[in-house]
């Protein structure tokens, strides 16, 4: 079953406040790791690319890693 991601993912700055726009990329891993570039899609099913914008309250959409990685 592929997992599913809330907004968890949240930009901010130095005191907290979100950054609207912000833009990030997901890694298999904190360092040596390589980006992931397929297997992501929005709650619809449909097709994000491997960079995540975030709205206009600094978070990250959710998503679904339909490769279900660790």
């Amino acid at each position: 079953m592929p997992r599913t991601y809330p907004r968890s993912f949240r930009a901010e700055g130095q005191r907290g406040a979100p950054i609207a726009g912000a833009q990030g990329t997901l890694w298999t891993a904190a360092t040596g790791g390589t980006q992931i570039t397929t297997g992501l899609t929005d709650l619809d099913s449909g097709a994000l690319g491997p960079i995540l914008t975030c709205d206009s309250w600094g978070y990250a959409p959710a998503f679904i890693d339909t490769l279900d990685r660790d």
